[in-house]
């Protein structure tokens, strides 16, 4: 390996690759070695590395691809790789201004440039199937879609679907919320409020509570603002009543509302 090889380096939406030219100089891919670049500590760091532009027998204008993950295996296609790799083309005077053909494991793309510079791409990853068999996903039959599928994991069900765009993607989408068995959808802050209902932090002893004030003074921290008087201190007769009306309303177990 030559100790002057080129090595190009560019992000997209937060990924990050590292591009090896082949056609100035000769280059052994392996896992190891791309191991060895992707490692953030001892090597470059990098998300993967694109090799190429490659030759296409069957398709001699398109430029070919290999893409490799940082633990050193090979990927199929990757959206993010694609239009890295097509910012490269154009850079090195490989691809025209136009567009162009990418080639990979996972099928050829075909590349638009939305700016004369290629820092905005466009780029067909193809038609997604969601069909089992072409994902792969060996959970149902190889015909069936998998549609808001069942998966059983070690910490319990989870509801995901499956898709395959050249590469397999795994969807997991948000719960949602509903209001006496109607869906709510996008509600707004005063939704909540008109309703009475807010969201609580799965750790509340970390996010949801400030552990160096008492009882009472994170009870009316929501109403801090209402709580002002005219100079900006704080009314402690009303944080007094408020507090305590708090505790008795919804039950809280305390035996100095004025401790933390």
């Amino acid at each position: 390996m030559p100790n002057d090889l080129a090595i190009y380096k560019f992000q997209a939406l937060g990924s990050d690759y590292l591009v090896l030219d082949p056609t100035q100089a000769a280059i052994e891919m392996t896992p190891r070695f791309a191991q060895a670049l992707c490692d953030r500590r001892k090597g470059i760091g990098s998300d993967g590395i694109l090799l190429g532009p490659l030759p296409v027998p069957e398709d001699p204008e398109a430029f070919g691809l290999r893409i490799f993950n940082p633990d050193g295996t090979e990927a199929e296609k990757s959206g993010d790789g694609l239009r890295i790799f097509a910012r490269f083309l154009l850079g090195a005077g490989h691809a025209k201004p136009t567009g162009c053909r990418i080639h990979t494991e996972g099928g050829t793309a075909d590349v638009k440039f939305l700016a004369e510079d290629g820092s905005l791409v466009q780029v067909d990853m193809g038609k997604p199937s969601f069909r089992a068999g072409d994902i792969p996903f060996t959970g149902i039959a190889a015909h069936l879609e998998v549609l808001e599928t069942p998966l059983f994991t070690p910490t319990g069900p989870i509801t995901i679907t499956a898709l395959s765009l050249g590469n397999p993607h795994c969807v997991l989408f948000p719960g949602g919320i509903f209001l006496e068995g109607d869906p709510v959808r996008r509600p707004t802050p005063e939704w909540w409020i008109r309703n009475g209902l807010a969201y609580i932090t799965e750790n509340r002893r970390e996010e949801g509570l400030l552990m160096s004030k008492t009882v009472k003074e994170n009870l009316v921290l929501a109403n801090l603002r209402t709580m002002r008087k005219s100079l900006g201190a704080v009314d402690r007769q009303r944080e007094e009543a408020d507090s305590a009306s708090m505790i008795e309303r919804l039950s809280i177990k305390t035996y100095d509302k004025s401790r933390q």
